[in-house]
């Protein structure tokens, strides 16, 4: 199951944001290794009751955006604080489901006490408890091709997600920057909604992932070339777990 954090799925139109849940699509997938059935949903805040339904194997994804030193999770101009989040969660959530994966940028990032990861769980404890909630502490940058590595990999140390190194983020952003004028995912992501006004969300997450796969893959090979990034899998980039 993947909860949205916005109140309309019809009105996000960023290419990042379509990718990044379709890379927690197949993030799910690799935790449930259902990969023949795929049984994922997608839900927003309008289907808030479709968390009541979550089965104790299944953990839900929270995609957003978040920033550094920020109290709040922010799309498309809309905004939650994070405990109010945790909050809204809880009321809805399965009496069955263990796992919650905030996956926001800096959702680990901060104080300890005040962290995003800190706050939303508080909110979520008011609610429900014995919920397990992973968080990352940097930048995190996905690429859907990596979670393919992660699920053949014989490495069981292996994990998909790659996190920015803080140091470096001034020289991402210009990187970043240069390769969306390059390869322009927005743009190409623009034209398929324009074209497709009825795709379903899944078929918006499968294109917005195939649409920015070569702008990721040229970012990923140009960050590790200067050791701007680093896998979660190793100390420095270790995910911070808490439970409500």
């Amino acid at each position: 199951m993947i909860l949205l954090v916005h109140s309309d799925l019809g009105k996000i139109k960023d290419f990042i944001m379509w990718a990044d849940v379709e890379f927690a699509m197949q993030l799910e997938l690799l935790e449930t290794r259902r990969f023949d059935t795929q049984e994922v949903g997608i839900i927003d805040l309008g289907s808030l009751d479709s968390l009541g339904g979550i089965e104790a194997s299944e953990p839900l994804y929270i995609i957003c955006h978040g920033g550094s030193g920020s109290p709040v999770t922010s799309l498309d101009g809309e905004h939650y604080r994070w405990d109010a989040l945790g909050a809204v969660v809880g009321r809805k959530l399965s009496g069955d489901c263990k796992s919650i994966v905030l996956f926001a940028c800096y959702a680990a990032d901060g104080k300890v006490g005040s962290r995003p990861i800190d706050v939303f769980v508080k909110g979520l404890g008011k609610h429900r408890s014995n919920v397990r909630v992973t968080a990352y502490q940097g930048a995190t940058i996905t690429n859907t091709m990596a979670t393919v590595t992660a699920r053949d990999s014989k490495d069981v140390g292996y994990h998909p997600i790659l996190v920015a190194d803080e140091s470096r983020m001034k020289d991402a952003g210009t990187l970043d920057d240069g390769l969306r004028n390059t390869h322009q995912p927005q743009l190409k992501f623009d034209s398929y909604l324009n074209a497709n006004p009825s795709a379903s969300n899944r078929a918006k997450a499968i294109n917005a992932a195939s649409i920015s796969e070569s702008f990721y893959v040229a970012f990923g090979k140009d960050m590790a070339s200067d050791d701007k990034i680093y896998a979660v899998s190793n100390n420095k980039g270790q995910p911070v777990a808490l439970t409500s």
